[in-house]
């Protein structure tokens, strides 16, 4: 009998940012919806099965949606209660800015300097996803 295997290329056409802040999720996105102009509401966390834990991982996430330019963004921690990373590639950021949709070159230059504006926020830089070996933990 022939095997066949299926194989699925996801397009990962997001935005993403890496945010290193030492503040819990609600007070960051607190900050966050004041640094900017949105209204980020708690989503339901990503779960990830790990071999080396017995539960699944879980990971917050908060999502504000642009209704006019049909853009979302959504912040996930980077951190599971036991420590362990969703992208492990990059172990110092405590938060990911993700953004899917349409955002204008000068959009994507501000976003990153008003996030930096934040007085608890250490640093914020961009990650291409293209080269992450656990990006499929971003799809959701």
């Amino acid at each position: 009998m022939t095997r066949h295997k299926l194989e699925i290329e996801y397009e990962y056409d997001f935005l993403l940012f890496g945010v290193c802040c030492y503040e819990k999720d609600y007070r960051f996105v607190w900050s966050v919806n004041n640094a900017l102009p949105g209204d980020f509401v708690k989503e339901e966390d990503i779960r990830i099965k790990d071999k080396s834990a017995s539960d699944p991982l879980s990971f917050a996430v908060f999502r504000h949606t642009d209704e006019v330019m049909h853009t979302d963004y959504f912040i996930i921690s980077n951190k599971s209660e036991g420590g362990q990373s969703l992208i492990p590639e990059h172990k110092k950021a405590d938060y990911l800015l993700m953004v899917k949709g349409e955002l204008s070159e000068e959009l994507r230059e501000e976003i990153p300097k008003r996030i930096k504006s934040i007085t608890q926020v250490l640093m914020v830089y961009e990650i291409n996803a293209d080269g992450l070996k656990s990006k499929q933990h971003l799809i959701f």
